[in-house]
C-alpha cells in the first residue's frame, strides 16, 4: 500500500466519522431541543410560582389588616357592652331598692286605703306621736346615664383605655403620652 491509498481510507474515515458525529448531532439536537422546551417551561413555571405566592402574601397582609381592625371593632364592641352590663347592673338595683320601698309602703298604706280595714287602725285614743320605726329617705336615681353616653359615643377602645391586646394596650399609651 501506498501513501495514497492510506490517504484515501483515512479520508474514508473521516468521512465515515462526519457522517457518525452528524447522526449523533441530529439525534442530540431533538433532545437538545426537548431539554431546552422543558427547562423553559420549568422557568415559567417558576416565575408562575413566585407571582402566585407575591400574591398571597399581598393578600395575606390585607386579610390581616383587615381581621385586626376587626378585633378592634370586637373590643370597642365588649366594651360598650360591659358599660352597659355595668348601667344596667346599676339599675337593677335601685329597682330592687324601690320595689322593697314599694313592699313595706304597701304593707304600711294598704290598711289605711282599704275600706274594710280602715276602721281596725283609727285610733280610739290620742296617741299623738307618730310612729317611727320606719325610716324613710328618699332613692337616688342617680346613674351617671350622661356619663355613660359620652363613654358610649368614644369610638374606640384604646380612647377608652381599655385594651385586650399587648400591642393596642402599648400603642394607648403611647398616644396618651403615658
Amino acid at each position: 500500500m501506498g501513501d495514497d491509498d492510506l490517504k484515501r481510507a483515512f479520508q474514508a474515515l473521516c468521512g465515515d466519522y462526519e457522517e457518525l458525529l452528524d447522526e449523533a448531532a441530529q439525534v442530540t439536537q431533538t433532545a437538545d431541543e426537548r431539554v431546552g422546551l422543558a427547562l423553559f417551561k420549568i422557568d415559567e413555571a417558576c416565575a408562575a410560582a413566585d407571582g402566585l405566592r407575591q400574591d398571597a402574601e399581598q393578600i395575606q397582609e390585607q386579610l390581616l389588616t383587615e381581621l385586626l381592625n376587626n378585633c378592634h371593632e370586637f373590643e370597642d364592641i365588649f366594651l360598650r357592652v360591659n358599660l352597659i352590663e355595668r348601667f344596667v347592673g346599676r339599675v337593677l338595683v335601685t329597682t330592687r331598692e324601690l320595689e322593697k320601698r314599694m313592699e313595706s309602703i304597701s304593707r304600711a298604706a294598704g290598711p289605711v286605703f282599704n275600706e274594710y280595714q280602715r276602721h281596725q287602725f283609727i285610733p280610739r285614743g290620742a296617741s299623738g306621736v307618730p310612729s317611727t320605726d320606719d325610716k324613710w329617705s328618699p332613692v337616688a336615681f342617680d346613674f351617671s346615664t350622661k356619663e355613660l353616653v359620652v363613654r358610649l359615643e368614644k369610638s374606640d377602645a384604646r380612647e377608652l383605655g381599655v385594651s385586650i391586646s399587648s400591642s393596642s394596650a402599648t400603642e394607648s399609651t403611647a398616644e396618651t403620652g403615658g
